[in-house]
């Protein structure tokens, strides 16, 4: 066992920061949307010496950026938009049909193309397909009364949704075409969910157990994993040295669990100095696990390095460049 080295992302050049300011000069790990500020914000820098830099676009009440893109969705006053070119400084905004509701998180499938709109207190989910160029809002699917959406994923084009619920019926459930949702696979807790591939992973904190799900058959197996009484999420990926694992954050036990994809077997536990509550692709090799809450405190990321390490990433003075949208 190995404690995290949580690093200081030293950054000198953040009291420089200025409107004629170039955002994306140098390196730039990805961009994501900060609530603190209400706006899409680049994390300039490598992981280690990284800073949350100005915005591009802002006054929003809400945003998600898709996975490895440099476009996402964003909600305003009861309006859904699609914000795009994020990683310069011509960023724009097209105003999309159809969505009404304002959701709490988004899912995104590999591809960028299909965006999962839900809200887990108000228990209904939409789905956007055809990004970035032709979008199309779907029908908003309520959630049955009596339970309560856990978890969303989708695989890599979107053409697979999959819902956890706990309450009334548990488990993991395939959103169809008709809007219907069909049970797959029984849990008595379903708390995250991820797809690689035809490979679908469900946590179940109800038994500590892993279930592996292949989406062309819907067989499954499952493992169990120690350590972790709260798991919030789950990503499977490579690790510094290419090997296929499967990493487990942990919320209250503050912990992110690293394993053997193959074997199972737990390769190392990683303890951080926070509760992570996400595991968001951000780089080629590193994740966003817990996102701002308040102008007070830092952006929370991970690093497949060798080993491991926990990233912490301050934020630069807020100028927006070319002045909110």
């Amino acid at each position: 066992m190995f404690r995290a080295s949580i690093c200081l992302s030293v950054c000198c050049s953040i009291g420089l920061l200025s409107a004629q300011h170039a955002p994306f000069e140098g390196p730039t790990e990805g961009v994501t949307f900060d609530l603190p500020t209400r706006s899409f914000r680049p994390i300039t820098g490598s992981l280690g010496s990284a800073f949350l830099g100005p915005a591009v676009l802002g006054d929003f009440d809400q945003g998600s950026v898709a996975p490895h893109k440099n476009y996402g969705v964003a909600f305003r006053d009861g309006r859904c938009f699609l914000v795009s070119v994020l990683d310069s400084q011509q960023a724009s905004t097209t105003m999309l049909p159809g969505c009404l509701n304002l959701p709490e998180d988004v899912a995104w499938s590999a591809d960028g193309s299909t965006a999962i709109l839900y809200s887990r207190t108000d228990g209904w989910v939409q789905v956007l397909t055809g990004l970035p160029d032709s979008p199309t809002s779907g029908a908003v699917v309520s959630i049955s009364p009596g339970s309560r959406m856990s978890a969303v994923a989708a695989d890599d084009d979107g053409s697979h949704i999959l819902i956890g619920k706990t309450g009334d019926m548990p488990g993991v459930y395939l959103l169809g075409k008709d809007q219907a949702l069909a049970l797959i696979l029984s849990l008595a807790n379903p708390t995250a969910l991820a797809v690689a591939g035809t490979t679908a992973y469900a946590v179940d904190a109800g038994t500590s157990q892993v279930f592996e799900l292949s989406l062309a058959d819907w067989s499954s197996q499952s493992w169990r994993f120690d350590g972790l009484t709260d798991p919030v999420a789950i990503q499977p990926s490579r690790d510094a040295a290419m090997r296929n694992v499967i990493y487990i954050a942990g919320g209250s036990d503050r912990t992110l669990w690293v394993y053997d994809a193959g074997s199972h077997n737990p390769i190392a536990p990683l303890p951080v100095d926070f509760v992570p509550t996400m595991m968001v692709p951000l780089g080629n090799h590193s994740f966003l696990l817990r996102p701002r809450l308040s102008q007070d405190e830092p952006l929370w990321s991970f690093a497949s390095d060798s080993p491991p390490m926990a990233y912490f990433i301050p934020a630069a003075p807020l100028t927006v460049s070319g002045g909110l949208q």
